[in-house]
This record gives structure tokens, sequence and C-alpha cells, in this order.
């Protein structure tokens, strides 16, 4: 399918919607970081790439093949300990990646990732996360941005744990909801 594709010369564009151009500038960094837009370049063509996500499963006879156009973009979040080396050196069809650590961690994960070789699109660092969070839930955006925002963390959350869907009765069930609460800023209901 990516020979037809790449063949017939297919392009995909990214861009943000010019009234949206407040939007775009505040949160410019992760425009240019993820999605390769900025506000003097709203827009961007790309040659269109059809990869392979999945995998077969001979049990069925079948073939999981997906259909991502490009730029795939995999996010993954790492941190200088023993595997380093293993969570930097992957098997991925993405054709830019973007690493996400600790802002102490950035530089040598740099120096990591040019030795091996590896595609970087770019480096996020704790305190971006932090300034962009804070931008959405409380900055000039958290009327349009914040419910939202919330609305897919929780929705990602339960996805990735899906234990969290049962938790509050398994927690009432148990009697944990009747044990005294400490007096601190940090115990939330």
């Amino acid at each position: 399918f990516d020979t037809l594709v790449r063949h017939m010369k297919v392009t995909v564009t990214v861009a943000a919607d010019l009234t949206e151009s407040d939007l775009l500038a505040a949160f410019e960094d992760f425009a240019r970081l993820l999605m390769g837009i900025d506000v003097q370049h709203p827009a961007v063509s790309l040659p269109a790439r059809l990869y392979r996500a999945g995998a077969t499963n001979a049990a069925d006879r079948g073939l999981d093949i997906l259909a991502r156009f490009n730029s795939a973009t995999q996010v993954r979040y790492i941190t200088i300990d023993g595997d380093l080396a293993d969570d930097i050196s992957w098997d991925s069809n993405a054709d830019r990646v973007v690493f996400v650590c600790k802002d102490g961690e950035r530089e040598f994960i740099e120096r990591i990732c040019r030795q091996l070789g590896q595609r970087i699109q770019g480096i996020i660092v704790q305190s971006q996360l932090i300034a962009w969070y804070d931008l959405a839930l409380h900055g000039e955006f958290a009327d349009c941005l914040g419910d939202d925002l919330l609305s897919n963390l929780r929705r990602e959350f339960r996805h990735e744990f899906p234990f969290s869907e049962t938790f509050a009765d398994f927690y009432r069930e148990r009697g944990y909801d009747a044990l005294h609460k400490p007096d601190s800023p940090f115990w939330l209901e």
C-alpha cells in the first residue's frame, strides 16, 4: 500500500486554523515540536506514508494492518537508568520521535541519541509539560481548553489503567472510606 501512495506522490497537510492564531502563539513550542508548525509557518505539507501498525495474528489467519498517514510521531517517556539504551533503541515505524524526560536529563539523552543515530524530532522536558498544563488549565485559554483537557486525561487514564473504573466500589467495599483521613493539604476526597 505504501508503495502506491509514494508513487502517486500523495501529500498530507497539517495546518492550524488561522482564526486560532492566539492559541497557536501561546503553545508555539508544543506545535513546533509535535506537528512541525508555528506562527510563521502555520501549515506544513508532507509526503503521505502508510505504516503497518499491527501484527499478523496467525491464530485467526488474518492480517492486522492499520494505516496511518505521515507524519507518525511517537512520544516516549524515558529516564536515565540502566535500561536507557534499550529505551532509546526502539523498533518503530514512526518517522519522528519525541522524547519526554526530566529537565536535567535532556542534554545526556540528546548526546546518546546522536551517538546511536536515532531520528528524534525533539525532546520535551517536564518543566515544559507543567507550563503547558498550567496555561491550558489556568491561563487565558482555560475556558476553552480546561474541561476538554481534564476529560481527555480521565479517558486516557481509564484506558491505561482499567482498574480505575472499579476502584471506588472496591474502596467502599473494604471500608477504606471510613478510615480517618489525616489533616493534610495533600489528602484529596
